[in-house]
């Protein structure tokens, strides 16, 4: 419903113009005519910069979830350990002996 609003906007101003306009007619150019007249200018005004600014909000926040996402990709390829360090727990664990170690260590380099 709210990104309905800069539309809305931009129709009143364009009624409140024809109002004005159809015043101004009719009246002549008086206070009434004038107010209708930027009131309607400025409701158009408002709307086209509302709707800019609501398409740049939504831009920015698909960049920040997509950078979000990639972040947290990397940052659990990151945290993983390698096998090397595997190895290195296992043996200060006292699951594997200095042998056994020093033989693995060697096939993973």
């Amino acid at each position: 419903m709210i990104k309905h609003i800069p539309i809305l906007l931009v129709i009143i101003g364009i009624v409140v113009i024809i109002i004005g306009f159809n015043l101004v007619m009719d009246y002549g150019l008086n206070f009434l005519s004038g107010i209708s007249l930027f009131f309607g200018i400025a409701m158009i005004g408002v709307g086209v910069d509302l709707k800019r600014k609501m398409k740049k909000l939504v831009s920015k926040n698909k960049k920040a979830q997509y950078d979000y996402t990639i972040q947290k990709m990397t940052e659990s390829i990151s945290k993983e350990d390698t096998p090397l360090d595997i190895l290195k727990k296992r043996y200060a664990s006292g699951e594997i002996s200095e042998e056994e170690f020093n033989k693995m260590k060697e096939n993973l380099e």
